[in-house]
């Protein structure tokens, strides 16, 4: 039901999308360590969900409680970057108890869509409906009107001109045979965007009084409307010489118990800093190894508030191929309408030096 889905959502609910493209993984070991040389690109994007905003649109402003009162789109926030990192890790193992590690990442930013400011506002009465808009959005992108190879495009960015750099730490500490814990402070960086640069203002303030008309209801010229609307509203591209992004960071504190070498419980959090605020994440899980060739996993997890997150996972080796499918959200797909936040993963990987464990 779209009203019951629009009437749950929360000021501070977000839409986060991510994606990785692994193209390089090397890993060696040395005496008392491991490296490991990485590259790969990665697109995020993040969206503050305009919960009131919408609530306003699909109720109307007597079903939403906003006859007479300003409706205050501040916290509006929306960013997609697509980056190319390549990094190199360490990790050290200090004791039989103790490892800890880390990974430096240059960057090449492909693109970007960042909110500079966003400051709008909606008043309504019973007569009429004002709108106040004061927006700048910058982004590195490809210009619309120029004929470009998407593949030269990003091929042409593995090395560009938007530069940074992140950093990856983390540490494991056994307690004992039965207990270990471990902790990771991930993608600690930023970007500076000095290529294919332009800001997006967007400023003005109009009224709405609705429309007249009559039946036929098609007698009624929306499209005068719509362009009187957005020739209200000012919309200006500005220059820009450089501006500068953080990446969403993430923070992972995990635990595991060994009941016996096969059966393993553990509980995790995984917190998101972006946009000024941490969203959490909590779960517990257990990974079972029934056979040689056969494991099961199964959890489950607190993604956003939401407390109906089953996770399921197994894994199977058939001599040297390995393969793996997990989802953290089991019910989501028995009830697609509820989902708020999902993951899937399946993959297969050929092991051609090590043997199973017994």
């Amino acid at each position: 039901n779209l009203g019951n889905a629009i009437n749950d959502l929360q000021p501070y609910d977000r839409l986060n999308l991510t994606q990785s493209l692994d193209g390089i993984f090397v890993g060696f070991g040395t005496k008392q360590g491991y490296w490991t040389v990485t590259a790969q690109q990665k697109t995020t994007f993040n969206m503050t969900m305009p919960s009131e905003l919408l609530k306003f649109l699909y109720f109307g402003n007597a079903g939403s409680g906003y006859v007479g009162e300003t409706l205050e789109m501040n916290s509006f926030n929306i960013e997609a970057i697509v980056t190319n990192e390549y990094g190199i890790g360490y990790q050290h193992k200090i004791d039989s108890n103790l490892i800890v590690g880390g990974r430096y990442k240059f960057i090449s930013g492909v693109s970007n869509i960042y909110t500079q400011k966003f400051n709008a506002s909606i008043y309504s009465d019973i007569e009429n409906i004002s709108v106040n808009t004061d927006i700048l959005i910058n982004n590195s992108f490809l210009d619309s009107e120029e004929e470009v190879n998407v593949v030269d495009y990003y091929s042409g960015n593995l090395m560009g001109s938007n530069t940074g750099m992140s950093f990856d730490l983390g540490a494991y500490y056994r307690i004992n045979k039965r207990f270990d814990v471990s902790a990771s402070a991930l993608n600690l960086g930023w970007v500076k965007w000095k290529k294919d640069l332009k800001g997006i203002e967007v400023k003005g303030e109009f009224d709405f009084y609705g429309v007249e008309g009559s039946y036929p209801y098609d007698s009624l010229d929306f499209g005068d409307y719509l362009d009187s609307v957005v020739s209200n509203v000012e919309y200006n591209e500005t220059n820009i010489n450089s501006y500068t992004t953080t990446l969403p960071a993430h923070f992972i504190i995990s635990g595991q118990f060994y009941a016996s070498e096969k059966h393993v419980f553990g509980a995790l959090y995984q917190g998101s800093l972006w946009n000024n605020r941490v969203y959490s994440n909590y779960g517990i899980m257990y990974n079972g190894r029934y056979a040689d060739w056969f494991n099961l996993m199964a959890g489950y997890s607190v993604i956003d508030n939401n407390l109906n997150n089953v996770t399921l996972g197994v894994s199977l080796r058939l001599g040297v191929f390995q393969l793996y499918a997990l989802t953290d959200n089991t019910f989501g797909f028995l009830n697609p309408s509820q989902i708020v936040a999902t993951n899937v993963s399946a993959g297969i990987s050929i092991s051609f030096l090590d043997k199973p464990k017994k």
